[in-house]
Order: C-alpha cells, then sequence, then structure tokens
C-alpha cells in the first residue's frame, strides 16, 4: 500500500531527514504495521524507494518486527505487564544504538549505492493525487501488484 497509495514527494517532505522528527514517525508507522519479518522488509525497502532516510527505514524495521501492537497485546496477555514494558524500552534502545551506529559508521558510499539500485528498480509515475487513486480499482490493482512483486523479490532474494 505504500508504493501504491503514498506519493514520493510526500513521504521524503516526512521521513527523509534522519532527524528525531522522522524517525519516529517511521517508528510509530512500524509499531502499527505488520510483524511479518518478509512484509517489514518489503515495506522497508519500499519506504526506502520512495525517499525516507536510511535510519527512518531501519527504525521503521525494527518496528515493525518489535514493537508491533498485535504482538504487544499477546505478550501483556501470556506474560504480564512488565515483559511489555520490557519490549517497548528495548526495541526503542534497539532503534536509537542502530541509529547511532548508521552515523557514527556513516556508510554514505552503501547508501548512495542501495538508493540508486532501488530508484533505478522503480519507473512509475510519483506525483499523483493518492486520494483519488485510493477510491479506484486501478489503484487497489496496483497494490495486488506491487504485493506480488515483492514476493517475488524476496524469493528470489532468499533462494
Amino acid at each position: 500500500m505504500i508504493q501504491a497509495f503514498v506519493p514520493k514527494k510526500k513521504l521524503t517532505q516526512q521521513m527523509g531527514k534522519g532527524n528525531v522528527k522522522s524517525i519516529s514517525l517511521s517508528t510509530l508507522f512500524g509499531s502499527i504495521s505488520s510483524s511479518c519479518s518478509f512484509a517489514a522488509l518489503a515495506a522497508a525497502r519500499s519506504l526506502f524507494q520512495k525517499g525516507a532516510h536510511f535510519i527512518s527505514t531501519v527504525a521503521f524495521m525494527f518496528a515493525s518486527t518489535n514493537l508491533v501492537i498485535e504482538l504487544g497485546i499477546l505478550i501483556f496477555i501470556f506474560l504480564g505487564w512488565q515483559f511489555i514494558v520490557a519490549e517497548v524500552i528495548g526495541g526503542l534502545i534497539l532503534i536509537t544504538i542502530s541509529g547511532l551506529i548508521i552515523k557514527l559508521t556513516s556508510p554514505k558510499k552503501w547508501i548512495k549505492a542501495a538508493r540508486e539500485k532501488v530508484e533505478d528498480e522503480s519507473a512509475e509515475e510519483e506525483d499523483f493525487d493518492w486520494k483519488e487513486r485510493i477510491k479506484s480499482k486501478e489503484g487497489w490493482f496496483l497494490v495486488g501488484k506491487k504485493f506480488v512483486m515483492e514476493w517475488k523479490w524476496i524469493w528470489r532474494f532468499l533462494s
């Protein structure tokens, strides 16, 4: 849905910088998304492809596997509130540490190469009205098409 309904310009405005606001927004979106690791990988790749900062992309990926709401509910029910608190604190520490490591090691050459690779793979219209697209049958067809393409990519990546 990110690929089909989120214009690159809008996403880049919100998540294109490696600042606290961008990382926090990525963490929030990750926590309300899927807890499936493969879906998290595909969504993070889409965010990066649309212009999200690398640290924001990593924050999204960690949040979507460690800070997911439904996972938190299950942890609370079966293990208690102490474990959910530990899960949230641990997830936020993981995001903070990974962001610091990325900033300190500054792998700009790798990030630039990765961005060029994903941008080469995306030759689609990026300036569109998401409100119109979300109401259209073509927009939802595009979601299905992107879903299948991402799973093919993941399957090829894992093979």
